[in-house]
């Protein structure tokens, strides 16, 4: 089976759909809709600059794209030690329980196994988790 990644582009917010890439892998290229370039890696489409990366030298595409890289890491390992908060901004009510904390029950396991497992195959299954 073919695995599908939907994209969205950073520039113009279009979604499209990928073939999976190995793990860890970089894919540079442009948006179909909008033509601008961008940077594909972990499942996240990152922006990139069209100046730099069709009329720099080696040196500043690398140092570009090292920093786009450095810079999504960074967010990505900072929101591992945020304790549960957001990086959105969005601020939760003080009554609302941190989702990302709580246990799962066993009526979403049995809920999963009943339903969702057999979906996971199917692309549109993840379009309502957008």
């Amino acid at each position: 089976m073919i695995s599908l990644l939907k994209i969205h582009c950073p520039h113009c917010g279009v979604a499209g759909q990928i073939m999976m890439p190995p793990p860890g892998s970089i894919i540079i290229g442009p948006c179909p809709e909008c033509s601008r370039l961008v940077a594909i890696f972990a499942s996240e489409a990152l922006p990139l600059d069209d100046e730099i990366m069709n009329k720099g030298t080696i040196k500043e595409k690398y140092e570009h794209v090292m920093q786009v890289l450095s810079e999504y890491l960074e967010r990505q390992v900072r929101q591992c030690f945020s304790e549960g908060k957001p990086e959105s901004g969005r601020q939760k009510k003080s009554e609302e329980p941190d989702e990302a904390l709580r246990p799962i029950t066993e009526g979403e396991i049995q809920r999963f196994v009943q339903k969702e497992l057999s979906e996971l195959d199917s692309p549109d299954f993840f379009d309502d988790f957008d």
